[in-house]
């Protein structure tokens, strides 16, 4: 069951809003609910730009035991994160606070707040990392629950979700920039000076920008657990994309994390990319040539695109399951346990 999934989320990933292959996977029960034991079937269809493609071959394999990650653990790893952390406690957090009428409610106060943490990528001092604070009202210990971001670069509309009167929630952003500014502020660091942030100092471990965003999670996690109203025993970390990443790592590295939620998550057994045997830019000159098509009202496949896509064919693969991907009439290939997703 698990392995149809991987198929069907992957192959919607690619062909995102409507456009490009998609295969489908609808279960016999309501919500993929089952039993151990339990026979499972599904209804499989493959559409191509939202038309139905007929007698299309899908491989498949199933376990996700059979999944194994291209990445290979440092042997320095844990030495290197734990020395980070260390660097961190001798960071003075000096926390401050700004009230934040806007989010306040009748049972909620909301702040904007601000802590110091690690020097950043240009590796000169300190930075802050701002975030949205909203607390209950009434008086208590309250569970705690950080919300991390997706990419990007906003102010308070882009990382605030909701407030809630029987929760205490931080909404962080990781840019170092307060959150209350002029909208125009965000828009223009994102297309200038943050523009590819996440490739910012890739070479040096210890100035690569994540590096500070990482650790600067955890120092939200460390404020949040400062806090007196803090029921002293659960935070949960959440977040989507660049925020699911950001999630895991949080988790990982902070062990008073007791639950986190990650959608779709970034920046996952990225090594796959130099590793894989093919390569995962044609599939995104392809994406970008049908982004190109559909600006022009022509949503086609690209030729061009769809020919450099289907060079990343797989040649394993069969009708029994033995192969890995769902492989679809463009030269797409959905891949799955055991390989990767291009």
């Amino acid at each position: 069951m698990w392995a149809v999934c991987a198929v069907a989320t992957a192959a919607y990933a690619q062909g995102r809003g409507g456009r490009g292959p998609q295969v489908v996977a609808t279960p016999d029960h309501a919500g993929w609910q089952y039993v151990p034991g339990e026979n499972v079937t599904f209804t499989i269809k493959v559409v191509n730009n939202g038309t139905p493609v007929i007698g299309q071959k899908i491989n498949w394999t199933v376990g996700p035991e059979k999944i194994r990650p291209l990445a290979v653990e440092p042997a320095d790893f844990d030495k290197f994160w734990q020395d980070g952390k260390d660097a961190l406690a001798k960071v003075p957090i000096n926390p401050q606070r700004t009230p934040f009428p806007d989010k306040t409610t009748e049972t909620v106060n909301a702040c904007q707040v601000s802590f110091q943490t690690v020097k950043g990528a240009g590796g000169r001092g300190g930075s802050r990392l701002y975030g949205i604070l909203t607390e209950p009202k009434a008086e208590g210990k309250y569970p705690a629950l950080l919300r991390v971001p997706g990419a990007g670069v906003y102010g308070v509309s882009g990382i605030w979700k909701e407030s809630y009167d029987d929760a205490i929630v931080l909404s962080i952003g990781i840019h170092g920039v307060p959150l209350n500014l002029d909208g125009s502020v965000y828009q223009n660091l994102g297309a200038r000076a943050l523009d590819t942030y996440q490739g910012f100092n890739l070479d040096s471990k210890e100035l690569y920008y994540y590096h500070r965003v990482y650790l600067g999670c955890v120092w939200a996690v460390d404020y949040l657990a400062s806090l007196p109203n803090w029921d002293g025993k659960t935070i949960v970390v959440v977040g989507g994309s660049q925020g699911g990443a950001l999630a895991i790592v949080t988790a990982a590295l902070d062990s008073r994390v007791t639950a986190l939620a990650a959608f779709h998550p970034a920046l996952s057994d990225i090594t796959a990319y130099v590793h894989a045997d093919c390569d995962l830019r044609r599939v995104q000159h392809h994406r970008r040539a049908q982004d190109a098509d559909a600006a022009t009202g022509d949503r086609a496949l690209h030729p061009a695109g769809a020919e450099r896509a289907g060079e990343c064919m797989d040649p394993g693969g069969s009708e029994d399951g033995a192969g890995a991907g769902a492989e679809v009439e463009t030269g797409w290939k959905a891949r799955l346990p055991g390989s990767v997703a291009c």
